[in-house]
């Protein structure tokens, strides 16, 4: 119930900051709902049976997951956060 408030706050604000149109933010919640549901019924019914059964698969999977994690947070740290901020410095120190 939470995450539908917060995906609704999420959906009006993009749609009030005019960053997306309605029917921008109509077709990715689709498209997000299709997704979702096509992750969830592969990973039911193909992963879930070889992750419970075989080890390599946990390794596998679960290294799989930590790396992607550690690149996307090196992402956000260096496009979220550092990119900002030199540009803030630069401009700081060039007037």
């Amino acid at each position: 119930m939470l995450a539908n408030v917060l995906l609704c706050l999420q959906s009006w604000l993009r749609v009030s900051q005019q960053l997306h149109t309605i029917s921008q933010v109509v077709v990715g919640a689709l498209l997000g709902t299709v997704f979702s549901t096509l992750w969830f019924w592969a990973w039911s019914s193909i992963v879930l049976k070889a992750y419970v059964s075989n080890l390599w698969v946990q390794i596998v999977v679960t290294l799989g997951a930590a790396a992607f994690c550690t690149v996307f947070i090196l992402h956000v740290i260096r496009y979220w956060v550092m990119e900002p901020l030199t540009l803030y410095m630069s401009r700081k120190f060039s007037s």
